[in-house]
C-alpha cells in the first residue's frame, strides 16, 4: 500500500508503508556495541529534565545513554503527541504544545540521552495519569520540563557510541543517529551495551532480531525503546488505525526461539493520533517504523 490511499473520513489509510519525502538511506539500522557503564543519580529539583540528566551524568562522560526515572514529578510540564502533517515535507508531525495546570506524577518515563550542536540533548517519552485519573502520554520537551522534586534516575550508558541529532534527508526530520565514540575503557569490565537506531519501513521486531543476529547476540535486555510506528498491531488486539504514534517500551528481552534464533518479547505503550494509549506485546512484521526508533540493548548472556 502507499500513503496516497485514502479512508471514508478522508485520511490516510494505514499504510504498512509509507512513502518518506526524501530517498531512503542505504543502511537500515545504525549499530554501535560498546562498553556499558550504568549509573545511579538523583537530579535536584528545579532544573529542566535535560539539565538535570546531563549534570548527573556529566561525571561518566556518557556520550550515549537510556535514562530511566523514579518517582519523577514535572511542573511545568510541556509536551506534544503524534499529529498528521499538514505538508506533504513530512509524513507526520507533532501535535501543538500542551501545559497540564497542576503539577504531574510520571507512571513511566524513558529518554535516550545525546547531544545536538555539540551540547547535551533528551528524547523524552513518558505516560501519566491526568486530574481524571485518565491514562495520558506523549513527547516531553525536554527544556521545558522542569523537574518538581528530587528525581533518581539509572543511566545505562556507553562512551564507544555517541548518539547525535542531525538532519535526516529520509524522513526531513532532525533525529538521533548512532556514530562510533573514540574508545575510552569502561568502568564495568565485562558488560555490553548495544546502541541502534533504526529507520522507516523496517519492522521493529523482527530488525531488533536482526540487530541481534548481527550483534551475535542471543540474550538481552530492553534497556530503552523509543521512537514511532505506522499505526500499531498488538498481539490480539485490533488494528491501530491513527498513522502517526509514539511509543516506549516499557519492558523487552531476547532468548533463543525454539529454531536457536534470537526472538524477542516486549511489553510495549503506544500513543496514536487521537492521544489513545494502548499497550500490548507488537505483532511480529505488522509494525514499520513510521520516523525512526533508538534501541538500547544489555547483553546479559552468549
Amino acid at each position: 500500500m502507499t500513503q496516497n490511499a485514502h479512508s471514508a473520513d478522508g485520511r490516510p489509510a494505514v499504510p504498512r508503508q509509507v512513502v518518506q519525502p526524501g530517498p531512503a538511506a542505504a543502511d537500515r539500522w545504525q549499530c554501535v556495541a560498546g562498553n556499558l557503564v550504568e549509573v545511579d543519580a538523583v537530579i535536584e529539583p528545579g532544573s529542566t529534565i535535560c539539565d538535570g540528566v546531563a549534570r548527573a551524568l556529566q561525571p561518566s562522560a556518557l556520550t550515549a545513554a537510556a535514562v530511566r526515572f523514579t518517582d519523577l514529578a514535572l511542573h511545568p510540564m510541556r509536551y506534544v503527541q503524534p499529529a498528521y502533517s499538514s505538508s506533504p515535507d513530512r509524513v507526520a508531525y507533532y501535535s501543538d504544545v500542551r501545559e497540564p495546570e497542576a503539577p504531574h506524577a510520571i507512571a513511566v518515563a524513558t529518554a535516550t540521552y545525546g547531544s545536538k550542536d555539540n551540547e547535551p540533548f533528551l528524547h523524552c517519552h513518558a505516560l501519566w495519569r491526568d486530574e481524571d485519573g485518565v491514562l495520558q502520554g506523549g513527547h516531553v520537551l525536554p527544556f521545558d520540563a522542569v523537574v518538581a522534586r528530587p528525581t533518581p534516575i539509572t543511566a545505562f550508558g556507553t562512551r564507544d557510541a555517541a548518539m547525535v541529532v542531525a538532519p535526516d534527508p529520509e524522513t526531513n526530520f532532525s533525529v538521533f543517529g548512532v556514530v562510533r565514540a573514540p574508545t575510552v575503557a569502561s568502568a564495568v569490565a565485562g558488560r555490553k551495551l548495544v546502541v541502534a537506531k533504526i529507520r522507516p519501513n523496517e519492522d521493529l521486531v523482527t530488525a531488533i532480531e536482526a540487530i541481534c543476529r548481527e550483534q551475535n547476540i542471543s540474550n538481552a535486555v530492553v534497556r530503552s525503546g523509543i521512537g514511532s510506528t505506522v499505526g500499531g498491531q498488538f498481539e490480539g488486539q485490533p488494528l491501530i488505525e491513527e498513522v502517526p504514534t509514539e511509543l516506549l517500551v516499557l519492558k523487552g528481552h531476547v532468548a533463543p526461539g525454539e529454531d536457536g534464533a534470537p526472538r524477542l518479547d516486549m511489553d510495549t505503550a503506544l500513543i496514536d493520533a487521537q492521544g489513545m494509549i494502548h499497550t500490548g506485546v507488537l505483532e511480529r512484521g505488522q509494525n514499520p517504523v513510521l520516523i525512526c526508533f533508538e534501541l538500547f540493548l544489555e547483553v546479559v548472556g552468549p
